[in-house]
């Protein structure tokens, strides 16, 4: 069978500019075609893979991605309304739901006849003004909005747990009223300009005192400038704080004051007098000797030595007093003679220098500006290592201008981060220009949609 000129060419092109294909979330988009799959089980009643099967029925021109909380959906797939749900961007009123679509107005989208199309402007987290500028707050007990009589301007107010707010002199809490049932802002702190400020998701050092979201006022004694934070279990149960003498464990979302749980002899330790000087997390790229004199840092297939065990240590280091220990979450603490790495260049190992060592989540480190995962030096060029962090409640890594997906695998994503990138769950990142979604980068012009999300605060 003879082909024809202009169908060769057209093979041709097919092999040297495949069509591009971008998975977001659990879409599959088809931008050349204008088709739409979403990700479906194959194999009938026992799961035996996966497909994107076709949505039917999509005009790709006028369809819209929506990206809301830790998901996607697109602008005919929103999913389903129920009482009990609300969270950050969401808001359910007596009358019906609302929705954050660009961060500054709520449209409503489930209607009937009991709604109200009334829009809200957001001031800040559970907090809206309607049209005659009026104040108010959802309740999440009653599920209801509530009037607010507020003397200050919550934009210019930073949140800390659910009724903390705080600015740079003082710290209010938001109370209910009992005998009127509004809600006012109590001033419950206040501290000098050159004292310090540091909030953390699970506490806040404001003025010489640290303070938990427990109950109004409630402090944690600890000293502001000697903080560590560290979760002393394998699955991320047991979050710890100390100051080197005071030891606090988080309970859900906060710390509170407890006694000290004698059962685990690694709170005994952190109370025992000795100056604690650095917690070390991210030990499962740490490998131990058979003594358990030693712990190196090592890749096990390049490891030579006949005495390393091909263990790796899930416990903590500790340094204390200047020396290291291992500490278990359910063990005594282990004085460490001496902590190894393996250098890459020379093959050889070289006493750990811990004044140069940065773990930046529980699989990669910094070292001597090296990225390192699990014990092995990466590539990295490109990336500022000494500026490393990880995207909070994300596997996501970012130097401030690239990214990191340190999920089911390792994937730089150059130039994609900005000040305004969004996470959607712990997969997802989204900016004006890109979305990241494990460690794929797809550029939103070629993706050929409208692409909508809540707004970074």
């Amino acid at each position: 069978m003879k082909l024809s000129g202009t169908f060769i060419c057209l093979l041709l092109s097919l092999w040297l500019f495949p069509q591009k294909k971008y998975i977001v979330g659990p879409y599959e988009f088809d931008p050349q075609n204008k088709i739409i799959s979403v990700y479906s089980e194959t194999g009938g009643v026992n799961w035996d893979g996966f497909t994107y099967k076709k949505i039917p029925d999509i005009d790709y021109d006028k369809i819209s991605l929506i990206f809301l909380n830790d998901r996607c959906f697109l602008s005919k797939s929103l999913p389903a309304v129920k009482d009990s749900d609300y969270h950050k961007d969401t808001l359910i009123s007596p009358k019906g739901m609302v929705f954050d679509l660009e961060g500054s107005e709520f449209l409503i989208l489930k209607k009937d006849k009991t709604v109200d199309p009334v829009k809200y402007s957001k001031q800040e987290e559970y907090f809206y003004r309607n049209a005659k500028h009026e104040l108010f707050f959802y309740d999440a007990y009653s599920g209801s909005l509530q009037k607010v009589y507020s003397p200050i301007d919550i934009k210019h107010y930073n949140r800390f747990a659910f009724y903390f707010f705080y600015n740079d002199t003082a710290l209010y809490y938001f109370e209910r009223q009992d005998a009127t049932g509004t809600f006012r802002f109590r001033k419950i702190a206040a501290k000098k300009s050159n004292e310090p400020l540091r909030a953390s998701g699970h506490y806040l050092v404001f003025g010489n005192r640290v303070f938990t979201g427990e109950i109004p006022g409630k402090t944690l004694q600890l000293d502001p400038g000697r903080i560590m934070e560290t979760d002393l279990s394998w699955d991320g149960s047991r979050s710890v704080i100390t100051d080197g003498k005071n030891f606090y464990e988080r309970e859900n979302s906060l710390y509170r004051s407890q006694p000290v749980n004698h059962f685990y002899y690694a709170d005994s330790f952190f109370t025992s007098g000795k100056r604690i000087q650095r917690i070390i997390s991210g030990l499962n790229c740490f490998y131990s000797v058979s003594d358990s004199a030693k712990i190196y840092v090592a890749n096990e297939a390049e490891v030579k030595n006949t005495d390393i065990s091909q263990n790796s240590v899930d416990s903590r280091m500790v340094l204390a007093n200047g020396t290291p220990y291992l500490l278990p979450s359910d063990g005594k603490p282990v004085k460490i003679k001496q902590v190894m790495i393996l250098n890459s260049s020379s093959g050889s190992y070289e006493d750990l220098d811990f004044r140069q060592l940065k773990i930046v989540n529980f699989k990669y480190f910094v070292y001597k500006e090296k990225l390192y995962f699990r014990g092995n030096p990466v590539l990295s060029e490109g990336l500022n290592c000494k500026a490393l962090s990880k995207i909070k409640d994300t596997d996501h890594l970012t130097d401030g201008k690239s990214t990191i997906y340190s999920g089911s695998n390792y994937i730089i994503s150059e130039n994609t981060y900005t000040g305004d990138t969004r996470s959607y769950g712990k997969d997802l990142l989204v900016n004006d220009r890109y979305i990241v979604f494990r460690g794929n980068t797809i550029p939103i012009e070629e993706l050929g949609i409208t692409v909508y999300q809540t707004k970074k605060k």
